[in-house]
């Protein structure tokens, strides 16, 4: 017997009150427009690119014209990097849309907070030599000092030598002292961004001119952009909502895809050379009101998590993304990113209501490093490393109205 005779009627009056709330659909499910473009007209978007890397518990390698010499160090190479820019569309339209883009600053800071020693091969004279009368080669003097001879009859010989407080230029390369290094081809410059259609954007057919404000409008100087900014600027392009969703149609709460590792590349800071590779399964989980970080506001819509497989059209797929950088060398180091093996956690923010990546992180810690010295700014030096490898690569938009 039904002792409640009016929970029934109450139960069908609160899913039809549910039903008409606005926006309700949109916060479980979404829909994208494949009309929007990454920015809309009166909203200001700020952006800012982070890089933190950090090779420690290194043992270093190096060979020199005639002798080879090893070292250890607890915390050896730290990067750090920002770029920070500012975009506004300008002419929103089916056809030739246009926007103006100013980047604040794009820089990298290095730095080494453990002296470095190295052990050098010698021979049982040069120890004994060393030890009475004469000096470190020349080259060596600014560098290093000695801590610690031994010589031995049979061989076996070495000496070990420590780097000085403030050394400017070990071993020819700048690779291990405190130093700044700003992109001024990214940093204080006014960019226009035009476009033929909507859909350029997701091809990376975006003209990219260098500019300069006059009047409050941005005008574009005649000059080309280099490489180097026409490439971070279009790999942007592929952070698009689109993209991101994995095709254009509708997602739900649980939804899994696949994303290509290079849609990522924009999380990349340009001083580091290095670019993703593979592909990743995300699943969507629903946000209501949530915050990713404190610099961007709440949102609803959706966290992608990175998983290592899932089920994808019926096909049961596992991800297999890679970060690839260029080495000092010439050559490439290649690091498997599993998800939830302990080592390595992603996730990205969608934004429903401004049709937007709205927060991106993405993080390493205790990976092997085993080869060359990363290319990073204008690092060269001829260094082997075998270190545990960290990195935390994150992107950051907010957003805010500006006057019509």
């Amino acid at each position: 017997m039904n002792t409640h005779p009016h929970r029934p009627l109450l139960l069908r009056a609160g899913m039809l009150l549910l039903a008409c709330v606005p926006g309700l659909r949109a916060q479980s499910s979404l829909n994208l427009d494949s009309n929007m473009l990454l920015w809309k007209k009166n909203f200001a978007y700020r952006t800012e690119v982070k890089a933190d890397i950090s090779l420690t518990n290194t043992k270093i390698e190096v060979n020199m014209t005639d002798r080879s010499a090893a070292g250890h160090q607890p915390r050896s190479f730290h990067y750090q990097g920002a770029m920070v820019y500012n975009t506004e569309l300008e002419k929103q339209a089916n056809y030739n849309g246009s926007a103006r883009r100013y980047y604040q600053l794009c820089d990298i800071m290095k730095s080494e907070t453990n002296p470095l020693e190295l052990k050098v091969e010698a021979g049982f004279w040069e120890v004994w030599a060393q030890r009475l009368w004469y000096d470190l080669p020349a080259e060596w003097q600014p560098h290093v000092e000695v801590k610690e001879r031994n010589a031995e009859v049979f061989g076996g010989s070495y000496i070990i030598v420590r780097q000085k407080t403030g050394s400017p230029d070990l071993l020819g390369g700048g690779a291990l002292e405190l130093a700044f290094q700003s992109m001024g081809a990214l940093s204080k410059q006014w960019f226009l961004l035009e476009w033929t259609r909507p859909n350029s954007m997701r091809n990376a057919a975006v003209k990219v001119s260098p500019a300069e404000l006059r009047d409050k409008r941005v005008v574009a100087t005649g000059a080309h952009a280099s490489t180097m900014v026409n490439d971070v600027i279009k790999r942007e392009s592929k952070l698009l909502y689109e993209a991101m969703l994995g095709f254009q149609g509708e997602r739900k709460e649980g939804d899994q895809w696949v994303v290509e590792g290079e849609t990522l590349d924009a999380m990349v800071h340009p001083t580091v050379k290095g670019s993703f590779r593979g592909s990743a399964i995300v699943r969507a989980e629903v946000v209501r009101n949530q915050s990713p970080v404190r610099t961007v506001e709440e949102i609803n819509g959706f966290r992608l998590r990175f998983i290592p497989r899932g089920i994808v059209d019926g096909r049961s797929l596992v991800t297999d993304l890679r970060f690839e950088v260029e080495t000092v060398d010439g050559g490439t180091h290649s690091t498997k990113l599993t998800p939830e093996d302990g080592r390595f956690s992603g996730e990205i923010w969608l934004d429903a209501e401004n049709q937007s990546v709205r927060y991106g992180e993405l993080r390493v810690d205790g990976s092997k490093y085993n080869g060359c010295l990363p290319r990073i700014g204008d690092l060269n030096a001829k260094i082997r490393l075998d270190a545990d490898f960290h990195f935390n690569l994150s992107y950051t938009q907010s957003i805010s109205p500006t006057e019509p």
